[in-house]
């Protein structure tokens, strides 16, 4: 590791740094990057905000991308553009801290869907007179009904080609309501019972009563079979079987 002090008056733009050592399969040179620009203090801000931070699988993802100069003008007729991003989320809340609220029913066989992430939408467009730009990313979901986060960024471009940024995250939720479990831990005895707690919560981590609420326990075993692959050899394939034990309509 070493450090490089760049000159206050050094020429802008690429640079490119080479390193050469010894190592024991002989001399190892080693090459890298980096770009030189002049600092500018920002001459204004970006912010985004959205109608509410909770959404339900369904409901449009709209968001207001606004700049505003640090002196108090507004920026109309600025360039600006947006992307929205996902990735898969939890919820859980501290009005039932110990209840299971996720969908990872069997922990480590429980991959479908495939966890989710990745670009969801973008668009751009210029400032309106207040400085602002609207924005419509479209309908969000939660597949496999779990829980997702939408992060929504906005950049705006000023007259001097200064770029500034702002963003915001929201909350998807695959329905209006949560159904919190809490089971025994561990293993179970069998011709013993076992008591299953239940708590229904709205997407602010409310408990909520007076909801219907039906209750299936399932039984999982695995059925194998041998397959014969090209090279003469076999391979073990497993598959679940689920049987319905016991309900509460």
């Amino acid at each position: 590791t070493f450090e490089l002090a760049v000159p206050k008056d050094a020429p802008l733009g690429y640079w490119s740094a080479e390193v050469k050592g010894k190592a024991p399969g002989g001399e190892v040179t080693l090459y890298g990057n980096f770009r030189v620009e002049e600092y500018r203090a920002p001459q204004f801000r970006v912010d985004v905000t959205t109608p509410k931070k909770d959404l339900v699988a369904g409901e449009p993802l709209t968001a207001t991308v606004a700049a505003r100069y640090l002196f108090g003008g507004t920026m109309s007729d600025a360039k600006a553009k947006w992307s929205a991003h996902r990735s898969g989320a939890s919820f859980s809340t501290p009005a039932a801290p110990d209840f299971n609220f996720t969908q990872e029913t069997w922990w480590y066989d429980d991959r479908e869907p495939e966890p989710m992430g990745g670009f969801f939408g973008s668009g751009d467009g210029r400032l309106d007179a207040k400085g602002e730009l609207a924005v419509t990313a479209g309908q969000v979901e939660a597949p496999g009904e779990k829980t997702a986060s939408y992060v929504l960024e906005g950049e705006v471009e000023d007259v001097n080609r200064q770029s500034v940024a702002g963003r915001v995250e929201v909350t998807v939720h695959p329905a209006a309501f949560y159904v919190g479990l809490r089971a025994p831990s561990g293993f179970l005895q069998a011709g013993k019972e076992a008591a299953v707690d239940a708590v229904v919560a709205d997407v602010t981590g409310k408990r909520t009563g007076g909801r219907a609420l039906t209750v299936s326990v399932l039984s999982r075993t695995w059925k194998s079979v041998k397959k014969k692959d090209a090279s003469g050899g076999f391979t073990t394939l497993s598959e679940p079987v689920e049987t319905e034990v016991w309900f509460s309509p």
